[in-house]
């Protein structure tokens, strides 16, 4: 794995920091508006520089458990506020926490 840059791994951890939020029910999903990867890398609808997508190969957190995520308030009509209130959106957010978590650098 490629060593994250400085602020990278800043707006990594706030993300993880997000979702661990998210999880417990202590904030709502506002999509990029309060993701702090999305702020600092998704520019122009390209995400380059973005672990995530560096990973994935794909913009937009394509093939992440955030797209579960997100098609669960997509088949809600959109009106849903993305908060995670059910057991379902509760394992969702879980799994994109842990997801970002698995980007870190490796430490040993």
């Amino acid at each position: 794995m490629t060593k994250l840059s400085k602020r990278a791994a800043t707006a990594l951890e706030l993300s993880i920091e997000k979702w661990r939020q998210i999880e417990c029910g202590e904030m709502p999903d506002i999509g990029a508006d309060n993701c702090a990867l999305c702020l600092e890398f998704n520019r122009a609808l390209s995400c380059a520089g973005c672990p995530v997508s560096t990973k994935t190969g794909l913009d937009n957190c394509r093939n992440t458990p955030y797209e579960a995520w997100a098609m669960q308030f997509h088949l809600l009509g959109g009106l849903h506020e993305r908060v995670a209130d059910s057991p379902q959106l509760v394992q969702f957010a879980r799994a994109e926490r842990k997801f970002l978590e698995s980007l870190r650098d490796n430490k040993s």
